[in-house]
């Protein structure tokens, strides 16, 4: 809304045949506050959208299915960055050039002309139970403070917005 004049009323017409409805967006907003509306793109790319899958399905676990445990330290960054991406076109999306992200750098891999989610780089699981239970961390989680302090100061804080380019390129690393 914020690129929307002062007096305009904005609605958005959802769903198909008779589950059709009119949502007045200007009402939402009003109702919402501008801060909890700026943070709804970035909500649905990380909780699962069209182009990003949800990090875990919630089932009931009758039998064991590996989509029902939370994502490993190596999938979480893919998402991530997958939900920075997403969250920054649409921010951006009434400009010329919404972002200078590359999708290689933000989760997703180039195969014959297609993208394809990139699931996690590196080993996905510890090599043996022997290093959970000698490390007490999981592989790749050492440092793991040092390395959050570091992201923190590479993708600004929490507060920060996430169209923010210039200091990032979607790298983790």
């Amino acid at each position: 809304m914020i690129h929307v004049q002062h007096n305009s009323k904005v609605y958005i017409q959802t769903g198909v045949w008779n589950k059709q409805q009119i949502i007045d967006v200007s009402a939402l907003h009003e109702k919402l506050g501008e801060i909890m509306c700026q943070s709804l793109p970035g909500f649905h790319a990380l909780t699962g959208c069209d182009f990003n899958p949800a990090l875990f399905q919630e089932k009931k676990i009758q039998n064991f299915d590996s989509s029902t445990l939370p994502p490993s330290q190596a999938e979480l960054t893919q998402h991530l960055l997958r939900t920075k991406y997403i969250a920054t076109i649409w921010k951006n999306a009434h400009k010329k050039i919404p972002s200078h992200l590359l999708p290689e750098n933000c989760g997703w891999i180039l195969v014959e002309e297609n993208y394809q989610f990139k699931w996690f780089d590196g080993p996905q699981l510890p090599s043996t139970i022997q290093d959970i239970i000698d490390t007490g961390t999981n592989e790749g989680d050492e440092g793991l403070n040092a390395e959050s302090e570091s992201n923190e100061e590479e993708y600004g804080d929490s507060e920060g917005d996430i169209t923010s380019e210039s200091d990032s390129d979607c790298e983790c690393d």
